[in-house]
Formats: structure tokens, sequence, C-alpha cells
């Protein structure tokens, strides 16, 4: 009997989110606490640090063999469900954190757009208002071709100024198969607060996801406005 969609997802949420949380405790050896603890080891007096270099040698979530626990987890689901073909039939995705923290093999169509910290967004272009429908777009580094799967996004308010005209904005990208996507008059009222969001579609709804923004058109707005696009987090994980 198969594992049913929603238990792969509760089961892998909870490995991505153990794999955050041992990242930050600073048990991975390209995390900031790693670094800190050889830094100091290695910069006491050197007979101290002979002593205990070799303890701190290296990354202890490896030696603990945590990594190997993960995956054994990964793959009896893996062959439970054939994962990358189980997501794709059920338009599901997972978290990152399983390919960027432990390494397992999914593929990027079957992950949602995510980074650390957990809550954190994917800004994929700014638009920085010079005058009514005037502005520059700059481009976000392409962070979603062959990373992520499907994502859907929301405009965040930089910065607007007090009491000035509304904006309308068409934003314009590809969908993951590479189709035309353009979905217009996503609109930020006169006078929104700094951080004011606006979705762009509805989360889920198939015609409304990205894969892709190359272009911000708009009308309205004053010169010194200013606005991002940025991915919505899928989820939360949760252990």
């Amino acid at each position: 009997m198969s594992l049913s969609i929603a238990d792969v997802k509760t089961l892998l949420d909870s490995v991505a989110k153990q794999a955050e949380n041992i990242k930050e405790l600073g048990f991975d050896a390209n995390t900031t606490g790693y670094d800190n603890n050889r830094t100091t080891v290695l910069a006491g007096d050197i007979s101290v640090a002979a002593d205990l270099a070799t303890a701190f040698e290296d990354n202890i979530a490896a030696k603990a063999g945590w990594p190997t626990l993960f995956r054994e987890r990964f793959n009896a689901i893996n062959k439970n469900v054939g994962l990358d073909a189980f997501l794709l039939a059920q338009d599901e995705r997972l978290h990152a954190h399983l390919r960027d923290i432990l390494g397992l093999p999914v593929n990027f169509k079957g992950l949602f757009p995510s980074k650390d910290p957990n809550e954190a967004s994917i800004v994929l272009g700014n638009v920085a208002v010079t005058g009514s429908g005037v502005g520059t777009f700059t481009s976000g580094p392409d962070t979603l071709v062959n990373k992520f799967g499907k994502s859907w996004l929301r405009l965040r308010v930089i910065n607007q100024v007090t009491g000035v005209a509304a904006i309308t904005a068409t934003i314009i990208g590809t969908k993951l198969d590479g189709s035309a996507q353009s979905i217009g008059s996503i609109t930020i009222p006169a006078a929104s607060a700094v951080d004011f969001l606006v979705s762009i579609g509805v989360l889920a709804v198939e015609a409304d996801h990205y894969h892709t923004v190359t272009n911000i058109t708009f009308t309205g707005g004053t010169a010194g406005d200013d606005f991002q696009v940025e991915t919505v987090l899928e989820r939360s994980i949760a252990l």
C-alpha cells in the first residue's frame, strides 16, 4: 500500500524542518556556528588548540551520522511512492531543504521556492518609479530556473510617496512549461505603507503560477515609488 500525498508531505516536511534546526544549531560545516568554533579553537594557545583540534576538525553532524539517517528515511518513502513522478502527478512540492541541506535527489519541479530562514521570500524583480507609468525594472537573480518548480508571487511596497497616485501593474514572465505568463491589474493603492503586500493571482491556482519574471509594466505612480515582486512561501514546514 502506498503512502498518501498528505503523509508524504507531513513526513518530508518534518525531515526538512529537522535539517533546518540542525543547521541553525551549527552542526553543518558551512554554518557560522561551526566556523566560529573552529576559529576560537585555532586562535587559542597552541597546546590547547592541539588538544581540541581533532574534536573540532569535522562537522559534528556528519560524525553523528544524521545525513545518512535522513537519507534512509527518504529512500524508504521514495521506494514506496516513486517520489518525483508522484509529486508531479499530484501537483505537489516539497521544501528545498531536502536538496540544499541534506543533498537528497528531488527533481527541481517537486520543490517550492524557499530559502533560509523558512519564512523568507525570493525577490524576482524590482521597479523604481521615476514618473507616472515610467520607471526602471531590475531583474532579480534567476533563482527559479532549474532550481524550483511552480511558484506564486506577490508585490511588496518598498517605498511609496504619501498621498500620491495608485499603481496598476502587469507582471510578465513564463510558466514552468515555458509558455508565456502575464497577469495584469495588480493594484497598489495610493499611500500604501512600506511592506504592504498584494497577491499576484491565487496561490495554487494553475493559471496564476510563474517560473520566471522578465518584466513589469505599470500605469500611475509617482517618482520615488518603489515596489518588488517576490515569491510566496507555499507552506511553512513543521516538525
